[in-house]
């Protein structure tokens, strides 16, 4: 009961914000006759997001697994990762999209693996989901770094805009030094990361992610294509809001300028209020833009929404219909919640 009304609020605060940017004028639903007055634009968006971010994503977490003893194609990641979006889309707050996951990768790689001997543990196939979340944040956090060199002189003219960058900043030299401490070696009852985290609430999970990355030790390189993965991530989503502003906003939108208003809007959405980060996100890239000096950022925020759920519910085809020998996809979600899943991360 407790959840539910939880819930309720969290989509409450969303539709509040949405019709507090409405009253203001910030949001203009009649923007979205972009759709058709532009179509050339939808369509390079959504092919940018469905195909090229999306098979990159695919294979980010492909060579996660692999590197760990999971052998499983970038084709069947794809299609539980659009499956983890279809979810994240229609059930927000219950079924998260590593919840789904989780799930997904451990049915799949049993089933592909239970006639041939290959013995694939929960732990090898949920340990990459959290290297691969944290790799994300990472290319989001270096490219972010490059924007505010490249867009400086729009920042240093804005106290708001130098704290953002400060922030990422922070933040990028903190995953800096976590990957730094995951190389170390310290004797066995003496890693001084581990003696922090047990004094930490909630160390369980906390040790649990970074045993997951400890994994990685001997696989540098892996990590660090998928950095690189992911800083292509970032700038295809970045050159998308870019294509977006170019038709729906008053300015002169520039690609470091998107960089930078998509990394902090991003990182504002991970607040769970509403699918697709409706609401805190429309807030977001509306105050961002009108910081760098352009007007519409919720008009461009609200268009990349739409494309974004519209390609999460494309993801009922694979859920539905996908198989996996012979065993259908949808038949391999049961009752496991993620918490339940994220045990398994040992």
């Amino acid at each position: 009961m407790k959840s539910k009304l939880f819930q309720f609020l969290r989509l409450g605060v969303a539709g509040l914000l949405l019709y507090l940017l409405w009253r203001s004028e910030a949001l203009n639903f009649g923007a979205l006759k972009v759709f058709w007055v532009h179509p050339e634009v939808i369509l390079l968006v959504v092919f940018s997001l469905l195909v090229v971010n999306n098979t990159l994503g695919a294979l980010r977490l492909m060579l996660l697994l692999r590197a760990n003893g999971v052998p499983i194609s970038t084709w069947r990641v794809y299609l539980i990762n659009w499956i983890g979006f279809f979810f994240s889309a229609v059930l927000p707050g219950t079924v998260t999209m590593d919840g789904v996951r989780g799930i997904y990768l451990i049915r799949a790689v049993r089933a592909e693996h239970q006639t041939d001997g290959v013995q694939i543990t929960k732990t090898q196939c949920l340990a990459p989901l959290i290297v691969d979340r944290v790799l994300g944040l990472g290319g989001l956090l270096v490219l972010a770094s490059f924007s505010v060199l490249a867009a400086s002189t729009e920042i240093e003219a804005n106290a708001t805009l130098q704290a953002f960058s400060w922030m990422l900043l922070v933040m990028l030299l903190g995953l800096v030094v976590f990957f730094g401490v995951i190389f170390l070696n310290p004797a066995e009852g003496k890693d001084p990361v581990l003696l922090i985290i047990k004094k930490l609430p909630k160390a369980d999970l906390f040790e649990r992610v970074y045993w997951a990355f400890k994994r990685y030790q001997q696989h540098a390189g892996v990590l660090v294509a998928g950095l690189g993965l992911s800083i292509l991530i970032q700038a295809v989503m970045a050159a998308c809001f870019l294509w977006f502003a170019q038709v729906m906003s008053q300015g002169e939108p520039s690609f470091f300028t998107m960089i930078f208003c998509v990394s902090i809007g991003e990182l504002s959405t991970i607040i769970p209020l509403a699918p697709a980060g409706i609401g805190l996100g429309h807030a977001a890239f509306d105050f961002l833009f009108r910081r760098f000096g352009l007007a519409g950022g919720a008009d461009v925020f609200n268009a990349f929404v739409v494309v974004r759920l519209a390609i999460g519910a494309g993801g009922v085809f694979p859920f539905l219909f996908g198989k996996i020998k012979g065993t259908k996809l949808s038949e391999s979600l049961d009752s496991q919640t993620e918490d339940e899943v994220l045990v398994g991360i040992k």
